[in-house]
């Protein structure tokens, strides 16, 4: 098993950038062996990063209320390029053209929505492991 970001190979640091706060409660349920932040926009998003970038995963809602996931994700291209893989879109199908059009490009595990507590779990498995 891989060395996570924390140097436990068997915790992960997880960012949960999504508006929605059931959503965040969820994922904190599922994932409470690991060390998990939330951020409720892009803005509490970017200043957690530069508070700390060390993240081994970063779930990230496509559509956070009036904001972008994918602008979120572009900003952490730009200022952390090394995180850019550890982004995962989380989205129940994307509404817009142009996010539909980035996400058939973008190599990123995607997860859809509702997540499931199996497929959550196992993804940040698969990130430790890598």
């Amino acid at each position: 098993m891989g060395e996570s970001m924390t140097g436990d190979s068997t915790t992960a640091r997880v960012l949960v950038v999504d508006d929605e706060r059931l959503v965040v409660r969820v994922i904190k349920h599922a994932l409470k062996r690991h060390e998990v932040e939330a951020a409720g926009s892009r803005q509490a998003a970017l200043a957690l990063l530069t508070e700390d970038a060390r993240f081994d995963v970063i779930l990230c809602d496509l559509q956070l209320g009036r904001d972008s996931g994918i602008e979120l994700f572009k900003q952490i291209r730009q200022e952390w390029p090394a995180l850019a893989p550890n982004v995962v879109f989380m989205h129940g199908g994307a509404s817009r053209p142009q996010d539909e059009a980035f996400l058939q490009l973008a190599p990123n595990e995607q997860l859809l929505k509702p997540v499931g507590i199996r497929a959550l779990r196992d993804l940040v498995d698969r990130f430790l492991a890598r």
